[in-house]
């Protein structure tokens, strides 16, 4: 079970560490950047999530920019995440057919 979860966390690292790449690459640049660190406050901490006005501090934003950036984050992240997934789908396809 932990090394399942700790896969999962990998690729989720991953997919929110390539938000920020340029968008050449398929990031989000300087966007994506701001997302990563938002990400960071939102999700990454020891024991209980800080209280959104402690986010909200933190990231020196407003309450209605912190939802946009969240919902905005959300999207961004279950795009790459389907990606991921279908692209799993595809080798796992492949080693099940001797393609590979």
């Amino acid at each position: 079970m932990f090394a399942q979860h700790s896969r999962a966390c990998r690729v989720v690292d991953d997919v929110l560490r390539s938000l920020s790449a340029p968008r050449e690459e398929g990031g989000l640049g300087g966007r994506g950047l701001t997302l990563y660190s938002q990400a960071k406050v939102c999700y990454v901490h020891a024991g209980e999530q800080p209280p959104v006005a402690a986010q909200l501090a933190a990231l020196a934003i407003s309450e209605r920019t912190y939802h946009t950036q969240v919902a905005e984050l959300h999207r961004a992240v279950a795009e790459r995440l389907e990606k991921r997934l279908r692209e799993a789908d595809r080798v796992a396809w492949r080693v099940l057919v001797g393609e590979a």
